[in-house]
């Protein structure tokens, strides 16, 4: 089996939000953007990568894996994930650390691992040596623009129980906590 890159393809999908999301920095949010990364082996073996924005920024970052990454990955070793995560970041270093970099990187890196995990038949946790296909984990969101009564949910009146319906059953759902942030304007009599 031959394992250079043979192609880096990507997707950019515009993901419309069923409401407006708002955040504090960001504005509204009305959609997401998903970007994937398919690395193409000579051998025809794929795997695909992705990364996601709150709405900006995607073009840059699919700009940035066809133009300054595929051509440098081309003919590479896609068996050398490590190295390659590290090649990325020094090929953008000069005019590219963090931001769209990190996106761009991140969903080429997360492919060349589906691709070993294939490889390896196993998964993710497998390859990272976990001893179970379970852990413990949080949930996160940011209500911001949400109204008293939508972040208080089913809790009634109760101030100490604040998070929304939707927070409440990724609780119920096997999450272990949720992580809110809530800003709530100085003007409100929360008493």
């Amino acid at each position: 089996m031959t394992s250079k890159i043979r192609t880096v393809q990507t997707r950019l999908y515009h993901i419309p939000l069923e409401e407006v999301l708002v955040d504090a920095k960001h504005g509204d949010h009305t959609h997401f953007e998903l970007i994937t990364a398919t690395v193409t082996l000579e051998d025809g073996a794929v795997g695909t990568g992705y990364t996601y924005t709150g709405g900006k920024g995607g073009f840059a970052i699919k700009a940035m894996i066809d133009h300054d990454l595929a051509p440098f990955l081309e003919g590479q070793d896609g068996d050398a994930v490590e190295a390659l995560y590290d090649a990325m970041q020094w090929h953008v270093h000069y005019v590219a650390r963090g931001g769209i970099a990190s996106f761009a990187i991140s969903a080429v890196d997360i492919a060349l691992w589906d691709l070993r995990g294939k490889r390896a038949g196993q998964a993710l946790w497998q390859m990272a040596g976990g001893a179970g296909r379970r852990c413990r984990a949080y949930r996160g969101g940011s209500d911001l623009g949400y109204e008293l009564p939508k972040l208080l949910g089913d809790r009634g009146a109760d101030p100490t129980r604040c998070a929304g319906d939707a927070d409440r059953s990724a609780v119920d759902a096997a999450s272990h906590g949720v992580l809110l942030s809530v800003s709530v304007s100085s003007d409100r009599d929360l008493s």
